[in-house]
């Protein structure tokens, strides 16, 4: 599956697999697993007592289902040896595209409900929030991840070929490994997930902390992890905090485009929204061959392409409703 040498430069996104070799022998960048796996800390409130054994239901779901997922968020930043940042609200997981619907559908037939989500984008939400009441857990399924371009398959499983594992909520639970780690915290913050972009104050240090936490084996692999999930956007501000060169954006691979939107027929338009939408800014030079071709093909009919991208757009709402209604009924 992994090719022996990274694709040429003007690749499409959906050939860019990871083209990195398994770490070995000691080192920050070794996931823990088995007998080294961390432990996190037992809840210390009767509402965090709640929520994880919440958690413990669903893991043993998954374990029942055959579902993987992967823990990620500032939880797993402890067994990453990232130290222990402030908690959030809710649980995140990634979980494997093929059966993410499926897992929340199960997970409403016992109980859990939508959670709101504060979205007034163009682009439906990316994400299945679940709240379950008699807890209050909030827990956040996310099939794939914005602004990775490449197939989402191919992100998860680079991402479950990378996994740690900790023990929480009473269960070992696999988690996403250091590097992977840093690069979605960052992401939360930059990229396309985050509300609006943080102002430099913000990010400057956190930028600036795991710019003194990266090993060299990590900022060499950093490049590559990037380009094979094809985050190349998402990931300028820390390319240019860590010293290195922001690599250009790509134009979203086919498959990435029909499960962002939810439906097939996306247009090299809506990859080039895509594109727009879930990328950091600041950077609008920053383009591979790709992405100019699509502008310069779609140059000669661009009135007739927006008009048939805005149709496109309703569409993929109407049916990310849908699809929501048919999960959570």
């Amino acid at each position: 599956m992994v090719p022996a040498t990274p694709p040429s430069p003007g690749a499409s996104a959906d050939e860019r697999l990871p083209s990195e070799p398994k770490l070995s022998g000691p080192g920050a960048g070794e996931p823990r697993r088995g007998a080294d796996a961390y432990r996190y800390p037992s809840p210390e409130t009767p509402e965090l007592v709640a929520r994880h054994a919440c958690m413990s239901g669903v893991v043993d779901l998954m374990d029942d289902l055959g579902i993987r997922a992967l823990l990620a968020g500032n939880i797993v930043f402890p067994p990453n040896g990232l130290g222990a940042p402030t908690l959030r609200a809710a649980f995140n997981l990634i979980v494997d595209p093929s059966t993410c619907r499926r897992l929340a559908a199960e997970l409403v037939a016992r109980g859990w409900v939508p959670a709101r989500i504060r979205r007034f984008g163009v682009l439906p939400p990316a994400v299945f929030a679940l709240h379950e009441p008699e807890s209050g857990t909030l827990l956040n399924l996310f099939p794939l991840i914005p602004g990775f371009f490449t197939d989402p398959q191919t992100v998860f499983e680079h991402a479950w070929g990378y996994r740690g594992e900790m023990i929480i909520f009473d269960r070992r639970v696999p988690h996403v490994d250091r590097l992977l780690t840093m690069v979605l915290s960052v992401h939360d913050n930059l990229g396309p997930r985050a509300a609006a972009p943080s102002p430099e104050s913000e990010t400057g240090p956190l930028i600036d902390r795991f710019a003194a936490l990266i090993t060299n084996e990590e900022l060499e692999r950093l490049p590559r992890l990037v380009r094979g999930v094809g985050a190349e956007g998402v990931m300028r501000r820390l390319f240019d905090g860590l010293g290195l060169r922001p690599a250009a954006t790509r134009l979203p691979s086919r498959r990435y485009a029909e499960a962002r939107f939810g439906i097939p027929g996306a247009t090299v338009a809506g990859r080039m929204l895509l594109r727009a939408i879930e990328s950091s800014p600041g950077y609008t030079g920053h383009v591979a061959r790709d992405v100019w071709a699509a502008r310069w093909s779609i140059a000669p009919r661009l009135l007739p392409e927006l008009a048939r991208l805005v149709g496109f757009v309703l569409r993929a709402r109407r049916a990310r409703r849908r699809l929501l209604r048919s999960s959570f009924d």
